[in-house]
């Protein structure tokens, strides 16, 4: 039932943080972001058994760990970005948002290279 959990502090913070970022907007951000890392601990456990399941599956396929692994450091930069992206925007950062959106799409960019040179060789190898 974490769930349950999950939506219980979610609305409870969001309550508390309608009321709090009246008076003190530095607190707010600080609860904002408390809450983000309470919830994803409380689904860390969920998330390791989506990637063991994820890494058996391509086991079982026969891929390129090189590919499971690069798919899921693009998942996992991509949510921490968002996360520290919309962290920004609620201290009303917004280009400071926009920034680390920016680094966290070149990191992305960065790290698919090597699927994208090894897909390219593979379609260079099947033309004649």
């Amino acid at each position: 039932m974490d769930y349950l959990k999950i939506m219980a502090i979610g609305i409870i913070a969001t309550s508390l943080l309608v009321y709090i970022r009246q008076y003190r907007g530095d607190l707010a951000v600080a609860i904002s972001l408390g809450t983000g890392v309470i919830v994803f601990l409380l689904i860390r456990q969920e998330l390791a058994a989506v990637v063991y399941q994820l890494s058996e599956l391509a086991v079982r396929a026969g891929l390129n760990s090189l590919y499971l692994s690069t798919v899921l450091k693009v998942i996992g930069i991509s949510y921490l970005i968002g996360f520290a992206a919309q962290a920004c925007r609620d201290a009303n950062e917004k280009v400071l948002g926009e920034q680390i959106e920016f680094a966290g799409k070149v990191l992305v960019l960065f790290i698919a290279v090597p699927v994208m040179l090894a897909v390219l060789d593979s379609i260079l190898e099947l033309l004649p």
